[in-house]
């Protein structure tokens, strides 16, 4: 901008130079061009862009290390900055961006799962010589949700001493350990409780047959969130946790166990598929990075999971006799702890190797 401003400056020299050396019509004419076209334009153009149009589209999600486009849209040429922010690991950065007149694709690409949030708060146009520039004011958001990386794990639900097999709320369509419900007849195999099994049926049969019993529906387990730290965890092992707390929630959603999510304030009772989803999306919006999970709740779980890179002495006073099961980033070697509490290790680069197998 500022050469074509010092070429404009050096024709109006050249133009006022002629015309004092030679007053006539065509000096006139080039002078009264060289001053008025310019601020014409301007004026021109400003008045135009009043009513300029920015529009940002962009797909609801995308999945972690793959690209998504990102779609802007203006009625005129110019220049703004784009701000995109992981509200779930507080990743930041922005983007200078020159506008065409159109469509202007954005290609995005993030490798930690998150709400990516885009902000675009002004646009720099120009005149018709690039001679004066103005601030348009036009603000728009857009989100994308960046999905996590979900893997299989292998769920063992160890005995703990707040199991609750006595419970009055039991499935009728899948199996458990209610005595009160049958839910199936099957022959007897190593390993079936003898309770279980039917003896009059067996005598009839002349084969030793067992009921499999209902499965209770009480949410008996606790899915903790955790991702405050001092200092604070790095994006890579917030995505980390993020993925290894989704992909253990998916894995009991499967095995069709009821079950409870909790992080900062937010509580989720997780019955269904689709609430399952609601629950994921809404810890997406969560800055984990920058909240404290509140320990208010205790009682009625017999299983607590919690993932969180702190060891915190209070989980073992508020779920005093329960399994609790704290995953953490990190290198450590893990196990029992003196406390009661069993203490599970892994790094986000390998986390699907680590937590294939997950006892609880």
């Amino acid at each position: 901008m500022c050469k074509r401003r010092v070429i404009w400056l050096v024709l109006l020299l050249v133009a006022l130079t002629f015309y004092l050396f030679e007053n006539n019509g065509r000096t006139l004419a080039a002078l009264l061009t060289c001053v008025l076209v310019p601020p014409v334009s301007f004026l021109y153009s400003f008045l135009r862009c009043r009513r300029a149009v920015l529009r940002i589209s962009v797909p609801e999600r995308m999945s972690c290390g793959a690209s998504a486009e990102c779609r802007l849209q203006s009625s005129s040429e110019g220049s703004t900055v784009l701000h995109i922010e992981n509200v779930h690991t507080g990743e930041a950065e922005q983007y200078r961006l020159f506008l065409k007149k159109g469509d202007n694709i954005v290609t995005l690409h993030n490798e930690c799962c998150g709400m990516l949030s885009l902000n675009i708060r002004g646009m720099e146009a120009q005149d018709l010589f690039g001679l004066f520039s103005y601030k348009i004011s036009r603000e728009v958001k857009a989100q994308i949700a960046v999905v996590p990386n979900v893997f299989p794990v292998d769920i063992v639900m160890a005995e703990s001493a707040h199991a609750m097999p006595d419970s009055d709320r039991y499935s009728s369509a899948k199996p458990g350990n209610d005595p009160s419900e049958t839910f199936g007849m099957r022959e007897y195999v190593p390993g079936d409780s003898i309770k279980a099994i039917h003896w009059k049926l067996s005598q009839k049969t002349g084969k030793t047959i067992v009921r499999e019993m209902g499965l209770p529906i009480v949410s008996q387990v606790l899915l903790r969130y955790e991702g405050w730290k001092e200092p604070r965890l790095t994006p890579d092992e917030i995505h980390g946790m993020t993925s290894v707390f989704v992909s253990i929630a998916e894995s009991l959603r499967d095995k069709g166990v009821d079950f409870c999510m909790e992080w900062g304030v937010s509580h989720f009772d997780i019955r269904s598929e689709e609430m399952l989803q609601f629950a994921v999306e809404e810890l997406l919006r969560s800055p984990v990075w920058k909240q404290k999970t509140e320990l208010t709740r205790g009682g009625g779980f017999s299983h607590v999971v919690t993932l969180s890179p702190n060891h915190d002495p209070a989980l073992t006073d508020l779920y005093n006799g329960s399994r609790i099961t704290l995953i953490s980033p990190g290198k450590e070697a893990g196990g029992l702890q003196p406390d009661g509490i069993w203490r599970r290790f892994f790094l986000p680069e390998t986390m699907m190797e680590q937590m294939m197998f997950v006892e609880i």
